[in-house]
């Protein structure tokens, strides 16, 4: 091992040695993490010696269609290395090609190791080709930030997984698939307007203080029951990563470290899994909260609102465009492009501006056939080359100033500030899926939005050169 055909991976984890070891090679637990979000994991055999085999199945949410891998155990020293090749195979063990990809190599040799130091557990896990081609070996090396990025998801449901079975006797633990993608998720939870919409038990309120979303930052609000009492509360943030993690201490004004509570936010397909932990301080106090205040049934009434608020926000729109991805999303992301086809049937684009890295702004006009002007600006939040964008989307002058929709004569209860996802599929023989999902929209002004984006998508599709 160790040359430029390696993929390394590392991860420092909240966990002994011999838990981690044992969630890697208990099939009990193994179910529990391994694998993308959302799939079902299945081990068929298990065998954990030199030779050894681990047969297992995986089936993507809302199919029946297994698609079964295997491990051969060639190094086991126990708590400390695991040495095996990784492959794909048939339901009775055979090796068989990476189905998505005819130049993928056979095998992949991998190295786990496992040290630890302090309680916790760094772990290394080092793969690579397995008597491969070199058009084998090259496709490997193209693909290390895709593979890296599933393993992103996989090690974030491990450590997950591993903080269950630490505090198990003491957590409250709520996970469920939210029918939005995870930007619109993640906004829901940390902006003080919309959170206040649904936070809470069925018939609670809230007044939010203050909400400053960052590590060391608080979030005061306070919960208005049904019955007219009042419910102070204080968080304090401790770890903020966007889009995938919340971690917080929570409890009254003065004193918010009465419980822990880590929010994680895992993409399944265009839905988002959320994974809801409260830690308490001993399972005397977690026993407490359950029956004096009732707190699993409140979790689950809080999520139930959440589910339904979700419903009641947004556009979602699919579209297939003949041409490949990579043409589809320039067509949305330069502006010699943009000015093209931006824009509802008989409007033209008078300007456009796209700064296309995190945190980089844009700014798009449409000129109806009256004459008028209509800007919109916002902040690119997530870039994903050819997969995905992700922005905000305000009303603008055509300096990029945002404005509020009333100034532009446009009736109804628009966010000052709603957020855009947009995800482009290539489906082959030329053709991409994009889905568009738009955060929050007047009902009144839906169909509109709705022909809008056809009609401008229907003009993208006259420039596309034809396949």
């Amino acid at each position: 091992m160790g040359t430029k055909e390696d993929l390394v991976l590392t991860r420092v984890l909240a966990a002994p040695r011999s838990l981690v070891w044992k969630v890697w090679t208990d099939p009990a637990h193994l179910v529990r993490w391994w694998g993308p979000a959302g799939f079902a994991l299945k081990v068929a055999k298990f065998d954990l010696k030199v030779g050894g085999l681990l047969h297992y199945s995986m089936t993507a949410p809302e199919s029946n269609l297994p698609i079964w891998g295997k491990f051969e155990y060639d190094v086991v020293q126990p708590v400390e290395r695991l040495e095996f090749r990784s492959a794909f195979s048939d339901d009775q063990g055979g090796t068989v090609p990476n189905p998505m990809s005819q130049v993928w190599p056979l095998q992949i040799s991998n190295v786990l190791t496992l040290t630890e130091a302090d309680g916790q557990t760094t772990l290394t896990l080092r793969g690579r080709p397995f008597h491969a081609t070199e058009e084998e070996a090259q496709a490997f090396a193209d693909h290390h930030p895709h593979v890296s990025q599933g393993f992103a998801g996989t090690f974030a449901q491990l450590e997950a997984y591993l903080a269950d079975q630490m505090v198990a006797d003491r957590a409250l633990v709520y996970r469920r698939t939210f029918d939005a993608p995870r930007a619109v998720v993640w906004k829901a939870w940390t902006s003080p307007s919309r959170i206040a919409a649904w936070w809470g038990p069925s018939g609670f309120g809230n007044t939010i203080e203050a909400m400053d979303v960052r590590p060391g930052g608080r979030w005061v609000f306070t919960m208005h029951g049904p019955d007219g009492t009042d419910y102070p509360n204080e968080v304090v943030y401790r770890e903020v990563q966007e889009p995938s993690r919340l971690a917080y201490d929570h409890g009254e004004p003065g004193s918010p470290a009465e419980f822990q509570v880590t929010v994680s936010f895992t993409e399944v397909g265009e839905k988002t899994e959320i994974l809801y932990r409260m830690v308490f301080p001993t399972k005397e106090a977690k026993q407490l909260v359950i029956e004096k205040y009732g707190a699993e049934e409140g979790l689950k009434q809080n999520m139930d609102r959440f589910a339904h608020w979700l419903t009641k926000s947004g556009l979602l729109l699919t579209r297939v465009l003949g041409a490949p991805r990579a043409l589809v999303w320039k067509a949305f992301t330069d502006p010699v492009h943009l000015q093209k086809w931006w824009g509802p049937e008989h409007f033209t684009c008078p300007g456009a501006r796209v700064d296309l890295h995190l945190g980089g702004k844009y700014l798009l006009g449409m000129r109806g056939p009256d004459g008028q002007e209509f800007w919109s600006t916002g902040t690119y939040k997530e870039i994903i080359l050819n997969q995905k964008l992700v922005y905000t989307d305000s009303f603008s002058d055509a300096q990029g100033h945002p404005i509020p929709a009333a100034t532009l004569g446009l009736p109804g209860d628009w966010p000052e500030e709603a957020l855009v996802s947009i995800t482009f599929a290539e489906l082959g023989k030329g053709k991409t899926l994009v889905t568009i999902h738009q955060e929050y929209l007047p009902d009144e002004w839906r169909d509109m939005t709705v022909s809008g984006w056809s009609t401008s998508l229907d003009k993208l599709q006259k420039i596309l050169p034809p396949q």
